[in-house]
């Protein structure tokens, strides 16, 4: 026994023992949302990005193009996942401007009242409810639109992933990056694994390391059978690295 308490003590001090501890689970994170979310598959981003450092992360998505948080819920798919209570953490993305009533005040409501249930839905089934932004390029709006997406969170007590800020800053840093998909309006590939950093940073609690990493998935819609590689270079990683870095803040 005094042999086993001296080895402890000396496994603490040098960090030896590091491999004789039990192997932490996988981190389930459970995405839902539309085809921000599917076109350039963020959620095979963001595991692949966990891979390369070293984290465990395996996720499910639900999202269909044009979907609203409030169609999901009528449809059940993501409450019934939910229900099986797996998941750790609920990644929620509405259609970009819903919750500033780019669509109508129906839709705007839709959006408050579907997040505040799937919150608490989350909550019941012990998965960490994140709120994950949408952009808009023009100042004015980008900045309602932060204004709209914060106050909301704040009021239902709800992690934030601030979006839109960083997204005008990454285009005025980095033009020539592919922010945006060749439609112009869904998110390009620089713009998805920006995403996925800023989400590895509210679940693991820091930025991920500077390291160069490849995606291997159906990188457009889920009906795609076809995979693609894509790989993130390290100096790719470092550019969005320090956009991930500064503050997601209304332009002044």
């Amino acid at each position: 026994m005094r042999g086993f308490i001296v080895a402890l003590i000396l496994c603490t001090l040098n960090g030896a023992c590091a491999s004789a501890q039990p192997k932490r689970e996988p981190v389930r994170v459970l995405f839902v949302g539309n085809s921000q979310m599917y076109v350039g598959n963020l959620p095979a981003v963001f595991d692949a990005l966990a891979a390369s450092n070293g984290r465990d992360a395996q996720s499910e998505m639900i999202a269909k193009g044009g979907h609203t948080l409030a169609r999901h819920l009528s449809d059940g798919a993501a409450s019934k996942a939910l229900a099986t209570g797996k998941f750790d953490y609920l990644v929620l993305q509405e259609r970009g401007g819903d919750i500033i009533g780019s669509f109508g005040q129906n839709d705007r409501d839709g959006a408050k009242v579907s997040l505040q249930e799937f919150t608490r839905l989350a909550t019941a089934a012990r998965a960490e409810p994140i709120y994950l932004g949408t952009y808009q390029p023009l100042p004015a709006v980008s900045d309602a639109l932060l204004k709209a997406e914060g106050s909301l969170a704040d009021r239902l007590k709800l992690a934030y992933v601030p979006v839109s800020g960083h997204f005008r800053t990454a285009v005025a840093a980095a033009p020539e990056a592919a922010w945006l998909d060749k439609d112009g309006m869904h998110p390009g590939r620089d713009l998805t694994f920006l995403k996925a950093v800023l989400l590895y940073r509210q679940i693991f609690g820091a930025l991920p390391a500077a390291t160069a990493f490849a995606v291997e998935a159906v990188m457009a819609a889920p009906r795609t059978s076809a995979k693609s590689t894509h790989v993130y270079s390290k100096e790719r990683v470092a550019v969005v690295l320090e956009i991930a870095a500064t503050k997601d803040a209304i332009q002044e």
